[in-house]
């Protein structure tokens, strides 16, 4: 208070103007070093902890209740409580939990690429996308992408690249989708895959014209394709146009 007073006694008298920087300068130092004092006397708070998925340390937001609900042999209905600070009230979230799934861009020695042709409930339509499918329990991911490229084209994997586990919906779905990279032989003669599928084989032009279209429209499908395209794969391994 009687800086404050001092600071403007010398304004009012016309003072130099250094000083009264000089004044106010002090007066600023002052009020930070009583807020640093004040912050210093304060007790401490002890940080709430909770564990996430992998087990590691978390403060918040954190889990506080989970219910899982089954609705069909392959989805279940996930309820969350979750609390996002000490002073958030707790909110509900919700999501389908799926079995973990693996997708697979094959290219075989002619180079095309099989694809699959399937009516799918969900969007009350027909969808082109690539060999896939769940994981069985007990069952690694890359046995699982080498049995259903089998089930559905009747080729044999020769050669296989894991290109990564991504999530499909990070904000409705909680479900791992492995993607891989395979080669293989040529296109199996009189095949007869699994009943209602139909398979095409395409070459690298005819994938991409299919996407541009939105022929080919399975995003986690296209995901895979951009991982490749991310690599380099495409570029680095001489993939044919056409």
């Amino acid at each position: 208070g009687r800086l404050s007073h001092y600071a403007f006694c010398l304004t009012r008298r016309g003072a130099n103007l250094s000083w009264i920087g000089y004044v106010c300068g002090i007066l600023f130092l002052a009020s930070q070093i009583r807020i640093l004092v004040q912050r210093s006397q304060m007790p401490a708070r002890s940080p709430a902890h909770s564990v996430d998925r992998e087990g590691a340390e978390l403060v918040f937001p954190k889990i506080l209740a989970r219910k899982r609900t089954p609705l069909s042999p392959w989805v279940d209905l996930i309820e969350k409580v979750v609390q996002f600070g000490p002073d958030k009230k707790p909110e509900v979230y919700h999501c389908l939990a799926q079995a973990a799934y693996v997708g697979v861009l094959v290219r075989t020695e002619d180079g095309r690429f099989p694809i699959i042709r399937q009516f799918r409930p969900c969007i009350e339509d027909y969808t082109w996308e690539l060999p896939a499918g769940v994981i069985d329990p007990g069952e690694a991911p890359e046995a699982a992408a080498r049995r259903e490229v089998r089930e559905e084209t009747g080729l044999e994997v020769q050669e296989m690249l894991y290109l990564g586990k991504f999530q499909p919906d990070t904000g409705r779905l909680d479900v791992d989708s492995h993607a891989f990279y395979a080669t293989a032989g040529s296109a199996a003669e009189g095949f007869e895959g699994e009943e209602g599928l139909t398979v095409r084989y395409v070459t690298h032009a005819e994938l991409k014209a299919m996407i541009v279209s939105g022929d080919f429209c399975h995003q986690v499908h296209l995901a895979i394709y951009a991982a490749m395209v991310a690599r380099g794969i495409f570029e680095l391994r001489n993939e044919p146009e056409s």
